[in-house]
């Protein structure tokens, strides 16, 4: 008898659903505005309105973190997985293309035949998967003092030579993945150690930085620099919750349900044509602190739209099943 996978940890569980709604509310934030950058960095000049900088500039962990913890854990993508997300990219691609209109993509095909390409994070994420094998045995046979140097580069690379840039891409997503692989595959004794200090430190400077620069009225530039994708205070603070998640286990069933359909959140809230609609509506209310209670609940209606997709892929799997 094959023996049963292990549970999987509920504390990693639950940073992955907030890792996910982070970036709902971080697009409520942006499209609520309409992209008005000054705007946002002006909230940090008033009391009223500084905290909400501070939540935005909180909020951008979601995309290090979701993928710290898919690089942390490693991805083991078989077939059946890898036809199952495709499968899933394309009935949302199909349903929300139907539902809103062709006119948000270039054609109906399109979301058939490429329904990746809807979604930046997929594409890359999806691409990641393809690359995880290769980058295994890569992994493994440059040891732990190449692989320091591998990551170290890649380090250098994203954090540094291109922090003013603040991209969000493949090779974003690629370092925080090798890093996490470092990580979990050579623990770093000082930083398990200290894993709560980090965060608070990381946390209380990505709160503060923002607002502090606004406050003193400093160039708009540090503050663009503050809030890039490609702050290194994002991965620091990343990798200091998953290590002391992962280092303190937990198992609720129903956390661990709610994380299989995570992803739905995404991809529902991220189609070009919801973000028009559902981020502006979103926005006054979270400006006034009680749509805050709104995110989460946008994200149990996404799970509720998988689940029921689950149950229709399963009922069609067994209809056509010989």
């Amino acid at each position: 008898m094959n023996a049963s996978p292990p549970a999987r940890n509920s504390s990693v569980e639950s940073l992955r659903l907030l890792f996910i709604c982070s970036i709902v509310l971080y697009h409520v934030y942006l499209y609520g505005t309409d992209m008005d950058y000054e705007a946002i960095f002006a909230w940090g000049s008033r009391l009223v309105t500084a905290p909400h900088l501070s939540l935005y500039s909180l909020s951008k962990i979601g995309v290090t973190g979701f993928m710290f913890i898919s690089g942390y854990y490693g991805i083991r993508v078989n077939k059946t997985k890898w036809v199952s997300m495709l499968l899933m990219l394309a009935f949302y691609a199909i349903i929300l293309t139907l539902y809103f209109g062709t006119e948000h993509v270039t054609t109906y095909f399109t979301a058939l035949l490429h329904p990746f390409d809807l979604w930046w994070f997929m594409a890359c994420y999806c691409f990641i998967c393809i690359l995880s094998p290769l980058l295994e045995k890569g992994i493994e046979a440059v040891g732990r003092r190449g692989l320091a140097w591998v990551v170290a580069g890649m380090l250098l690379f994203t954090y540094i030579a291109h922090l003013l840039e603040g991209e969000h891409n493949i090779s974003l997503l690629l370092t925080i993945y090798m890093t996490a692989r470092f990580l979990r595959l050579h623990p770093i004794g000082w930083f398990q150690k200290h894993s709560r200090l980090m965060a608070l430190s990381a946390l209380m400077l990505i709160l503060l930085i923002p607002v502090a620069i606004s406050i003193l009225h400093l160039s708009p530039v540090l503050n663009a620099i503050a809030l890039s994708n490609n702050n290194p205070l994002y991965l620091i603070l990343s990798a200091a919750l998953v290590v002391y998640a992962d280092g303190h286990p937990s198992h609720v069933p129903l956390v661990n349900s709610l994380a299989k359909s995570v992803l739905a959140i995404y991809i529902i809230t991220d189609y070009e044509a919801v973000q028009q609609w559902l981020d502006p509506l979103l926005f006054p209310y979270v400006m006034d602190w009680y749509g805050l209670l709104l995110i989460p609940l946008v994200g149990l209606a996404c799970i509720a739209i998988d689940k029921l997709r689950i149950l229709l892929f399963r009922a069609v799997s067994k209809t056509t099943a010989f």
